[in-house]
């Protein structure tokens, strides 16, 4: 058995159906036997038992459907029918096509990265908002919402976590790698004004300036 471009095995069928309705509706065994032979020279790929399954019938069996349709008077039901048959090639075929390349493309290590530093940038600015919300503001620094992570950290935590390579020396290799300085640190803090002060006109937009560094 083999598996044939969907395309082509289609126009023998269209062919061996025109060529029946001109014969008024019936079909001839040197019909059925030329649209075989036309069928067995089409040029595909050979089957296994497995995949034959897949395709939910084979080529000897569509033939068979084929004889024994126009052995008689052939009603638009039989031809719908032998259609739906053939349908089925075509079906098969598009979901190869599918098969042969699963996988869904991502982005390379270091835009995984600056995306992670940007999405927690983000979050950075929805935190602002929500204490704005809710009318909380730190009285003295030492109250202000401030945490640092250093690029090591980062990308040990994001890419090499519970993977062999996640001692120093390696974070160290894969920051060269990706083009990140190992000691190099990011804060992500709350910076509106402290309670008591006069807020500038830049500190009422202290979360959009996060958003925009995401962006």
């Amino acid at each position: 058995m083999k598996q044939i471009n969907a395309d082509k095995g289609y126009a023998i069928l269209d062919g061996l159906f025109a060529e029946i309705q001109r014969n008024g509706y019936k079909a001839t065994q040197e019909m059925l036997d030329a649209a075989h032979r036309k069928w067995c020279e089409l040029p595909g790929k050979e089957t296994t038992a497995e995949n034959l399954t897949e395709t939910g019938i084979s080529r000897d069996e569509l033939m068979s459907e084929l004889s024994e349709i126009f052995q008689g008077d052939a009603t638009n039901d039989r031809f719908n029918y032998v259609l739906e048959l053939a349908d089925s090639y075509a079906e098969h075929e598009a979901r190869q096509e599918v098969l042969k390349d699963p996988t869904i493309e991502s982005h390379p290590e270091t835009e995984v990265v600056k995306g992670c530093i940007a999405l927690m940038q983000s979050l950075m600015g929805d935190f602002e908002e929500y204490l704005e919300y809710m009318d909380i503001r730190p009285e003295t620094e030492e109250e202000r919402f401030s945490v640092t992570y250093n690029y090591g950290k980062i990308i040990q935590r994001l890419l090499l976590w519970k993977t062999h390579h996640s001692g120093g020396t390696s974070t160290a290799q894969k920051c060269r790698e990706l083009g990140f300085d190992y000691g190099d640190s990011i804060t992500f803090s709350d910076d509106r004004q402290t309670e008591g002060t006069e807020p500038e006109d830049t500190d009422m937009e202290a979360g959009e300036e996060h958003k925009e560094e995401a962006e």
